[in-house]
């Protein structure tokens, strides 16, 4: 008769708690392997294949980006992506690999205006981040 007490006694882990930890366990895994388990570099190199810094407002344009490691040399084996900012609007896009170190992506700005272009590279340990200023006008 104790013996049957002492199993009612165990305590007893819900589903939805475990589940709960299940959950947590695992977005502490992705947030380590994302950027914030990245080592930052600081001297890689982002530039406009064209230097244009002028782009026409509610027409469809390629930019071209060349990114460059600490040697000048280009670096294929990254993902690519910017961030557009202006006012309110903001738009994340993915670049798309070329060929070595050189990347495009097909943007329309729609306002006039000088527009913040945050690029981010990505390798499998490292990251870099750099900040570009693209000027949209209407008559172009």
């Amino acid at each position: 008769m104790d013996l049957e007490k002492k199993r009612l006694e165990i305590p007893f882990i819900s589903p939805i708690l475990f589940l709960g930890l299940i959950s947590l366990l695992l977005t502490i895994s992705v947030i380590t392997n994302s950027s914030i388990g990245k080592q930052e570099i600081m001297n890689w190199e982002v530039k406009l294949a064209d230097e244009q810094l002028i782009y026409p407002v509610g027409k469809t344009f390629e930019l071209h980006l060349f990114v460059l490691d600490e040697n000048g040399e280009p670096l294929p084996d990254v993902n690519v992506i910017t961030e557009w900012f202006f006012n309110d609007y903001s738009h994340k896009q993915v670049m798309h690999h070329i060929e070595s170190g050189l990347f495009e992506a097909e943007k329309k700005l729609p306002e006039e205006g000088e527009w913040t272009l945050l690029v981010e590279v990505e390798s499998k340990r490292q990251y870099y981040e750099q900040v570009l200023s693209i000027q949209a006008i209407e008559k172009y």
